[in-house]
């Protein structure tokens, strides 16, 4: 069997797997409620039917965006960071004298949707998103998973040269767009534990010869909370299609929430950090050291008038 079906059956497959644990541990979950508290105010006897909150400590996991939204009237300002490699070895110190910012954020515009801009330093990348809440999961499990749509343009201002564009000529504002979109599909499992999975598409309108422009991928996360304000979150992002040498992203991260701010800890093989440079434009691998040590800081301001 040729390599690349060998790994796309075994992404299927993984995808299969992660998806079946969500919706076979439902019953279970549904006689265990008291993890996510089916019975706090109880009044008649009977738990109250409340949408499940708090499913992340913010609304990205690492890089991916999470299930968690942007309450109306606030704004969520994020700082991304990502140093250089690990093996770039002393000289560099390891990554940490070289570094690339993405500087944005964004707001609640209703409880169910949320707009969201940053710009990265990292090929001079400007995206534009936004999230919309279709289903959220009910502590009755009458509805047993949150569901939530995100779009995102990204336009990079990235100099090219000649010999860099696939077609040989000069790129234009309409080839530099490049379009990402997702379902977040994910549950709370317990108080500790929520898992999401974020199929999706990307699409470039410039990409190199032997990539193809459109691209598939089966966004992975979980989150395991080790304390009231610590938590730990996994992320990995295969591709379906010819991604040509580009790797499928890894993350690893430790999440702190202190004084108002969610500093997230992380180690990643993905430089990029907008939705269309982490899903399929990962030049590095864990395998061969192209790891970088980055942290997200999350800070929420009130933009609503105090009644």
């Amino acid at each position: 069997m040729p390599v690349n079906k060998v790994r796309k059956l075994k992404t299927y497959t993984l995808a299969l797997i992660f998806i079946s644990a969500i919706f076979v541990s439902q019953p279970l979950l549904a006689q265990t409620g008291s993890d996510l508290d089916l019975l706090d105010g109880m009044d008649d006897g009977k738990p109250k039917n409340e949408n499940v909150t708090n499913e992340f400590k913010t609304s990205t996991v690492i890089n991916l965006q999470s299930l968690m939204m942007t309450a109306p009237g606030e704004w969520d300002f994020k700082i991304n960071h990502r140093f250089g490699a690990l093996n770039s070895g002393a000289y560099e110190a390891f990554g940490l004298d070289n570094s690339n910012v993405r500087i944005g954020g964004e707001f609640g515009i209703s409880p169910k949707f949320n707009l969201g801009i940053a710009r990265s330093g990292f090929q001079k990348m400007t995206d534009i998103f936004a999230k919309y809440k279709v289903l959220n999961q009910t502590t009755n499990n009458a509805i047993p998973i949150t569901v939530i749509g995100m779009f995102s343009t990204a336009y990079t201002a990235q100099k090219f040269s000649f010999s860099q564009t696939a077609s040989g000529r000069d790129v234009n504002f309409q080839t530099r767009l490049a379009y990402t979109g997702q379902l977040i599909i994910g549950r709370k499992f317990s108080k500790r534990f929520t898992a999401q999975i974020s199929p999706g598409l990307v699409h470039y309108n410039m990409a190199p010869v032997d990539v193809d422009n459109t691209l598939y991928a089966l966004g992975l996360a979980a989150r395991y909370k080790l304390t009231n304000r610590s938590a730990l979150n996994l992320e990995y992002i295969p591709v379906l299609g010819n991604k040509g040498a580009y790797h499928n992203s890894f993350s690893i991260g430790f999440d702190i929430e202190t004084g108002g701010h969610v500093f997230q800890l992380h180690l990643t093989n993905s430089l990029g950090m907008a939705p269309n440079q982490f899903i399929a434009r990962n030049t590095e691998s864990w395998g061969d050291g192209g790891v970088h040590f980055g942290f997200n800081i999350s800070r929420i301001f009130s933009l609503k008038r105090n009644k």
